[in-house]
This record gives structure tokens, sequence and C-alpha cells, in this order.
């Protein structure tokens, strides 16, 4: 029997759940298995809106710009109450300590590893303090070993010195346990994460030697636990993971010299095209699971992206459609899914950022693609969605459609895009950056210059400047101020951005496509070192 899973279904049931759980409280304030359910609700159906965002459809790394509501802290409050009020039922604590560390997953991927925040720390107590106290339940002793081995992924810091001793552990519970297939998937991830760590360092041969590992021992168990197959294809996928998620959005500058290095857009090419004849064997065999027709389409997707960062648009344009066609045919079937549609939106986009560099039969193309997401998005269903994410991918689209206004000289056109996509996510740096141009080209300079002046005494954090493209932005809109007559007001833009500039400029990204205002892909950019203007 094969198992699905729909994150729509879910979030209706939950939210009725709540509703139903509330109603009880209002009679029964002081029962605390009433408190304990409405806890997990508020968090598992905030961790699964979360989730949503980026997992199984991970597009982009900007997806992770989310943040867990204030539903989830205070399910995780009246939770740690109830362990308060009741110390010695287990449930409760086992559930604290998951929550909490799902918690510090969520800090660490929206916000960097901190470790003066204590999520890891007090889930492993509460771990450890359940392994004591019941020995003979393995569960405790796993989830406190796994927990602490992520803890130290996140820190990034030394995780080589606990491999060994925690692969010998689950080793272990895998021969005492047999039939608990638990222990078996958390060896594989530990193989995994281990590996796209290694990665990153000199210890090449030893990442490609877990490797090894990993597969075939995923490829001996995934006849009789179909779930290992996701497992072997992500643990393929590591290589390319390793370097482009990096652990942490706080690390993009890393990331963009990781690619700047490595290039190899022929490995990973080839690393997907292996995963996408595993994935296909399972997806036709199942033309009904729905979550296998998702994964093929992140595939196809992942493919397109690469082919078209080597610059090779029509065989990324070719991904991209097949992509396009599986989803499109996966949307007939659920119209309503947030999942679908949300990865259905991301392909137009990403098959219009490839349209532009086709001419202006491109670029209508492309105008007509997004048009058609925006339309998806803004359907009655998801406009009265709060998520992050589909804020985030409304943003994207209409940030697109201001470039390819700037383009086509339909600069009233191109505030309206970019005013937009600032409706959706206010403090976007590019968005803002687009307003800025499009303002300037419409001569509108005084507009222009409220918003540049609005980053004057922006925070210097170096990966918040590098992901917005605001640096080119303001570069562009410099030379757009030479035909303004107010030769004072030039001056004064110039020494408004000189401070951010000096600091910024080497990792400002240079356009090499066609279009300059909008060609936006890794393989279309390039590193320039620091440059010297004259006034």
């Amino acid at each position: 029997m094969q198992i699905t899973f729909d994150t729509d279904s879910a979030f209706k049931v939950g939210e009725e759940g709540l509703v139903l759980i509330d109603s009880l409280l209002a009679k029964y304030p002081d029962v605390a298995r009433y408190k304990f359910i409405k806890s997990v609700t508020l968090m598992k159906l905030n961790f699964g809106e979360i989730q949503a965002s980026f997992l199984p459809m991970l597009i982009n790394y900007r997806d992770f710009e989310t943040s867990p509501s204030v539903d989830y802290d205070n399910g995780l409050t009246l939770l740690k109450s109830l362990v308060a009020e009741h110390p010695k039922l287990k449930k409760y604590k086992f559930e604290l300590a998951l929550s909490l560390y799902k918690r510090g997953v969520i800090s660490t991927l929206m916000e960097g590893y901190d470790p003066e925040k204590s999520y890891f720390k007090e889930s492993k107590n509460y771990l450890s303090e359940l392994s004591n106290e019941f020995p003979d339940n393995p569960d405790y002793h796993a989830y406190d070993l796994y927990f602490g081995f992520y803890s130290q992924v996140y820190n990034q810091n030394g995780i080589e010195n606990i491999v060994d001793n925690l692969v010998s552990e689950f080793e272990n519970l895998t021969k005492k346990y047999p039939e608990i297939p638990f222990y078996e998937n958390i060896l594989s991830a530990i193989y995994s994460q281990y590996y796209r760590t290694t990665m990153l360092s000199s210890e090449k041969s030893l990442a490609n030697e877990k490797m090894v590992k990993i597969l075939d021992r995923l490829k001996s168990n995934s006849q009789n636990m179909p779930g290992y197959v996701y497992s072997k294809i992500f643990s393929i996928l590591g290589y390319q993971d390793s370097y482009e998620i990096v652990f942490s959005t706080q690390n993009n500058i890393q990331f963009y010299k990781n690619m700047q290095y490595y290039n190899n857009f022929d490995l990973m090419i080839d690393k997907y095209n292996e995963a996408l004849s595993e994935l296909e064997i399972l997806s036709n065999d199942n033309q009904d699971n729905k979550i296998h027709r998702l994964y093929l389409s992140r595939l196809y997707n992942k493919i397109g992206f690469y082919y078209f960062s080597k610059q090779d648009s029509h065989k990324a344009i070719e991904s991209y459609k097949t992509a396009l066609e599986i989803l499109e045919n996966l949307n007939d079937k659920y119209p309503n899914s947030y999942q679908i549609v949300f990865a259905l939106c991301r392909n137009y986009h990403d098959l219009a950022n490839v349209s532009i560099d086709r001419g202006f039969s491109g670029l209508a193309k492309a105008t007509r693609l997004l048009e058609k997401s925006v339309g998806l998005l803004e359907h009655d269903i998801l406009a009265k969605s709060e998520r992050i994410s589909t804020k985030r991918i409304l943003a994207d689209q209409y940030e697109l459609l201001a470039r390819i206004n700037i383009t086509n000289h339909q600069f009233i056109e191109a505030i309206q895009s970019a005013k937009k996509a600032i409706s959706f996510l206010p403090d976007s740096l590019s968005a803002n950056g687009l307003l800025v141009i499009a303002y300037s080209l419409n001569n509108k300079y005084n507009l222009a210059e409220d918003i540049l002046n609005k980053y004057n005494k922006y925070p210097k954090d170096i990966h918040n400047v590098f992901n917005s493209e605001l640096l080119n932005r303001i570069a562009i809109f410099k030379n757009f101020h030479i035909y303004n007559t107010d030769i004072e007001k030039i001056e004064k833009l110039l020494n408004a951005q000189h401070n951010i500039q000096d600091k910024f400029w080497h990792y400002c990204k240079k356009p090499k496509g066609y279009y300059p205002y909008i060609s936006n892909c890794p393989g279309g950019w390039e590193l320039v070192e620091p440059v010297t203007e004259k006034k």
C-alpha cells in the first residue's frame, strides 16, 4: 500500500480540530489532556505550514524566508506548562523534546545557527532525562543521540568526532530491533548528512566513501521500504545540496563562492538524471501518487536550472516544459492543492526567466506565463492565505514582470508591477530596487531618492545586500540620473550611497546576459573585483 499525504487536507482538518478543542477547553479549562491536544495541534499545524513552503518543493533557497507563527510558540509554552504540572508523564515530556528540537531547526533555517538559543540544548536535556528514567525504551536513547548529532551539524563544528560512535550505536540498534525501520532510516540520514558536510571540506575522498555506504545500505532496504527510495534520491543529490543550501541562509556568500569554484553544471545534471531514472520507475508504476509526481517535476525543474546555468536555454526550456506538463496535469486532478499551485507557479517563473533571453517573442511568452501564474496565486482560495511562501512567490512573479516591463520600455507598468511586489514583501530590497529604476525611468527622481535614502541606514549584513541586487540597481539608477540636470542632487545621491558601495562592491553581481535589467541566474552573473569610480 502506498502512503501519501496532502497538506491542504491536513490544514483544513487541523484548523477544524483547533475549533473543537477550544470549545472543549472553554467548558473544561483544567483538563490537561485537552491542553495537550491543543498545544500539539498548534505546533504541528504551523510546522506543517513551514514545511510546505520548502518541502518537498525546495526550488529556491529563498523559500527559507519564513518564520514560525505566534501559534507555534504559544503551543510550546502551553506544553512546557503541562510538563511542569505533570513531570512524571513521559508522553508530555517526549512531545516537548520533539517540539523544542523542531523549533531549533526552524530557528536555524530562518536565522542561522545561534549557540545562545537553547532549543537544541533543552530538547536534548529532556531526552537525556527520559533515556535515564526509562533505559528499556530504545526510542528515547535513539532520539537523544540523533538530535545531539543534528545540533552539531547546524553548529557546523566537529561532527566528524561523533559520527563513528553514532554510526556504531545505530548499527547496534538496527541489529537489536530489525523490525523497527526508524533506526535504519536514521543511520542512512546520518551518513547522508555527514556526506554533505564533508563535501565542503577537504575530505572529499572520505565523503565519497560514506556515499557508497549510504547507497549500498539503501539499495538493500528499498524493496521493502519505498520511503528509502526518496532517501536514496536525496543522498545522490547531497553533493549539490551541500553548497546550494550550505545549511544556513546566513552563508549565502559562501554559496556563491562555491558556485564559482565548482561550476560543474554537467556533473549536477548527471546526478539529477540518475535520480530521475529512479523516480520515474516509481512514478510510472503509480500515476495517481501525487507526491511521486511532485518530486518528478522538481527533478525536471532542477535539471532545467542547471542547463540554464550553463547557458543551454534550449535544453533548459525542454526540462521546464516537462515539469510544467506534470504539474498542469496534477493541477487538473487536484485544483485546490497549495503544494501543486506553488510548484506550478515556480515553474512558470523559471520558464519565463529562460524565455526572456530569447528576444522580444520570449518576453511576450514570459509575460503570458507570469500573468497565468499570478492569476492562479491570486485565486480566492490562495488570496486569503497568510503563508509567507505564497507572498514570496507572488513578489517574485511581479518582480520579473517589472523587469520585463522595463525592457519593453513600459515604465508606468513597471512601477505598478514593482509596487505590487512590494505589497507582498514590503522590505524586499530587490523589489524596492526595481521601483527605484522604474521611478527614475519615469523622471520621478524624488520618489526614487526617497527609496534609496530608506536603505542608507540598513543593517550592514552582507548576505542581505548580496541577495538584494540593490547595488546593481543603484549603479543603474546613477546612470539614468545623468540625464537629470540637477547636478547637486546627483552628487548628493552618489555620496549617500558611497559607503555602502565601497563596502560591498566586490560582492555585487554584474550581468553578462542579453538584457542587463533582467538577467538573473547564477550562470548569467559573475563576481567582480572592487573598482574605482570617477565622479
